[in-house]
């Protein structure tokens, strides 16, 4: 349906007042996209968006190291967390194959009516977002920690490592722990970490 011009009242009125009819009007046709044709255009561009995303620049060895450091920490934030709600330890091993949170508990041994021997027992985790990783870079992935040997994360406020270096291929990025305890990544530009 459309608007129409109709005359009103007698010949010698001149005014148009506009009436919906059946029809069509030879006035102006509509003009510009429809919602749809919006949505077509903006989901075409996702997509290419999208699959350039995945094109043969996105396996780099820069841009795999920055994926295990986002993931690593993310995984640092989870393991403290972690061991924050269930008053435990989780310690962080690592090698330049991968890596795994493995949690310590103490394994008491009981006779009838007494303790008889403590010790303390570090299981890796089996399943889980702790589980073992291999890490994403194809080349041997280099670690360094600051503080030296603080992999360990308690039911403390503050636990775990301040500064995490990964290099790989000649690239470096560094996982570094904010003061509200969350950890960010950035591309190293020197050594940031004192031997």
């Amino acid at each position: 349906m459309c608007f129409l011009m109709e005359q009103m009242g007698a010949q010698e009125a001149t005014a148009m007042t506009p009436t919906l009819v059946p029809g069509h009007s030879d006035r102006h046709p509509a003009q510009g996209f429809s919602l749809i044709e919006t949505l077509v255009v903006l989901s075409i561009v996702a997509i290419i968006a999208g699959v350039a995303g995945l094109g043969p620049w996105s396996s780099t060895p820069a841009r795999t190291l920055g994926q295990d450091a986002a993931r690593l920490a993310r995984l640092f934030e989870f393991a403290h967390s972690d061991a924050r709600a269930w008053n435990t330890a989780i310690e962080w091993r690592f090698d330049g194959s991968g890596y795994l949170f493995a949690t310590s508990t103490a394994a008491v041994s009981q006779s009838a009516q007494r303790i008889t021997r403590t010790q303390t027992v570090r299981a890796p985790f089996a399943t889980g977002p702790l589980r073992a990783r291999r890490w994403e870079s194809n080349q041997g992935v280099q670690v360094r920690v600051a503080p030296p040997g603080a992999t360990t994360f308690d039911a403390s406020w503050y636990s775990g490592p301040d500064t995490v270096e990964l290099s790989a291929g000649g690239h470096s990025v560094i996982i570094s722990r904010t003061l509200a305890g969350q950890y960010t990544v950035v591309p190293a530009t020197g050594s940031e970490l004192t031997q």
